[in-house]
């Protein structure tokens, strides 16, 4: 079977069937072009035939080609990719790299230089076939599928040991190490669905090449020889993804659990390094296989509780010597705050206590959530305090985005508490009447019509809440914060175009509109005829007098 198949995924029809009918495929040795429309009818064709190649587009209305490979990557298919697009996207580059794509190319290109990289990947899948004879062992297959059966409860492990097939797999008191990793946001804010296959993949690789690694390392004899001992037996015996931001992996154990730790260690290193975003790290003690279901209790148990800092691991046996959280002087603080009103003063305090907390190894899942939640009450009582509603100062969306990933480490408590403390001092300066804001907000909009005007840059002029401040534009000029700016835009530019030469396209991203297609509806749209047309209308004025 020789034969190799591509898959075309374009959602422009006319550029797959030109593609289909003018690319010289028989000489590429591509026996099959298949075509797709859309990453869903892609995924039906990958799941039905045989594909080595993928050229696809990167944006498209139903999802994304990068979503397209990710979830490629994280069912295992070997296909190669190469991605069209036409955006010089570096972020989008940077992502179809991560995801072992071969080529990222920009449209539109001819077809002798499209069939040149074909060619090359071509080449490269016959090549992999040629030298491709490892087999999977099926035992492996088989102990992977139960891992992933047992850690996502599909099933019990105590029911699967009494089978035949699970006890003929493993060795009596073979003993293996459960390992939970949690992916947090790099900034408040949910993850994106399509990042969550990017993840996997990326995990599940960085897994698979630091175990590959340490197994050359040990052939090469570049580890000591005790380090060596411990991993002559293959050490990585699944990974699983649990959730759209959990994963377990299942290491087979060694005798020398200190060892083991510091394999753990440097493979949490790694992983964080080809990350982009911190990841939080727990690992169960050694089991033996028929305690299993024990361990996965401890560990459940383990999960609850800690407070899962992204720049360290909880090992489970080191957990279980920990201090407790010592009393939080909240009065005091408050006194100081609502007293004196050093608001910079308090948030340091605050800040300091987390901290000495965090080294005294102070912080479980109880006390952060009891935390919280007097860090509120007090931030309430300090508001009624001077006056302030909550939505003055707070987005509810924003706030719910921070609180909920305080709740996830000791470094986003400290985000949390900082963002907190950067409101309420920005509501010091804040504006008193509610004309002064506006009058205010008017003014920066004047100066800087060819800056970003957005809400959150607006908001943070003014020190009040996005929400606040276009409500109250709104209800007291009567017209939304983007009507008004785009009026303001036009206004200006109607200016410069009776009272300059500038070419319009200049003229449009002095008024800060970087898209000339946008400027021009949005010209129309207010004054009834394009830029070049109110020019010439104007030119004609001129010259009648």
């Amino acid at each position: 079977m020789n034969e190799i198949s591509i898959l075309i995924v374009d959602d422009d029809r006319l550029l797959v069937e030109k593609m289909k009918n003018t690319v010289d495929w028989e000489g590429l040795n591509i026996s099959a072009v298949l075509t797709a429309y859309n990453i869903r009818q892609a995924e039906d064709i990958l799941h039905a035939c045989p594909v080595q190649i993928l050229l696809s587009d990167v944006d498209m209305p139903q999802g994304s080609g990068l979503e397209l490979l990710a979830w490629i990557r994280s069912i295992g298919l070997e296909v190669e990719c190469v991605f069209l697009s036409s955006y010089a996207n570096f972020t989008y580059a940077q992502k179809a790299l991560s995801l072992s794509a071969c080529e990222y190319l920009l449209k539109p290109i001819a077809n002798v230089d499209l069939e040149r990289v074909l060619k090359r990947v071509v080449d490269s899948v016959q090549e992999k076939r040629r030298t491709s004879d490892i087999q999977p062992e099926p035992f492996a297959a088989d102990r992977s599928k139960l891992w992933e059966k047992l850690l996502l409860r599909q099933a019990l492990w105590d029911d699967m040991m009494r089978e035949r097939t699970a006890n003929s797999l493993f060795r009596p008191k073979e003993e293996f190490c459960l390992i939970y990793m949690y992916v947090l946001p790099s900034a408040p804010g949910k993850l994106e669905k399509t990042e969550f296959a990017v993840l996997d993949f990326r995990i599940r690789d960085g897994v698979t090449n630091f175990f590959q690694k340490t197994e050359q390392d040990s052939r090469r004899g570049e580890l000591p020889e005790t380090e060596r001992d411990s991993r002559r037996e293959e050490l990585l015996e699944a990974v699983v993804h649990l959730s759209e931001q959990e994963w377990i992996l299942v290491m087979h154990c060694g005798e020398d659990w200190m060892t083991m730790k510091e394999t753990i260690r440097n493979l949490a290193r790694c992983l964080r390094q080809q990350m982009d975003h911190p990841m939080a790290v727990c690992a169960g003690t050694p089991t033996p296989v028929e305690n299993m279901s024990a361990g996965m209790e401890r560990l459940d148990a383990l999960i609850a509780s800690v407070v899962m800092d992204e720049d360290e691991i909880i090992f489970e046996d080191d957990w279980t010597m920990r201090k407790r959280t010592t009393a939080v002087p909240w009065k005091v603080w408050e006194k100081e705050l609502l007293e004196t009103g050093k608001v910079a003063r308090t948030e340091e305090r605050i800040l300091c206590y987390i901290e000495e907390q965090r080294k005294n190894d102070g912080w479980n899942r109880n006390s952060l959530s009891c935390f919280l939640r007097e860090l509120e009450q007090m931030m309430y009582f300090y508001l009624n305090e001077y006056g302030y509603s909550y939505t003055q100062l707070f987005d509810e969306q924003e706030f719910d985005e921070y609180e909920r990933a305080a709740k996830t480490s000791v470094g986003k408590t400290k985000e949390f508490v900082l963002y907190i403390f950067e409101k309420l001092k920005g509501g010091r300066k804040a504006f008193t009447s509610q004309e002064d804001v506006v009058c205010r907000i008017k003014e920066y909009i004047e100066s800087h019509l060819g800056d970003n005007l957005s809400r959150s840059v607006l908001s943070q002029e003014v020190f009040l809440s996005e929400g606040y401040i276009t409500q109250l534009f709104l209800k007291e000029t009567g017209s939304s914060l983007p009507s008004y700016i785009a009026q303001r835009r036009i206004e200006k530019a109607k200016e410069c175009l009776e009272h300059s030469g500038l070419p319009v396209s200049h003229i449009a991203s002095e008024v800060g509109y970087n898209n000339f297609s946008y400027f021009s509806k949005t010209f129309r749209e207010l004054v009834g005829c394009t830029p070049n047309e109110y020019r010439t209308s104007i030119d004609k004025k001129r010259n009648r007098f």
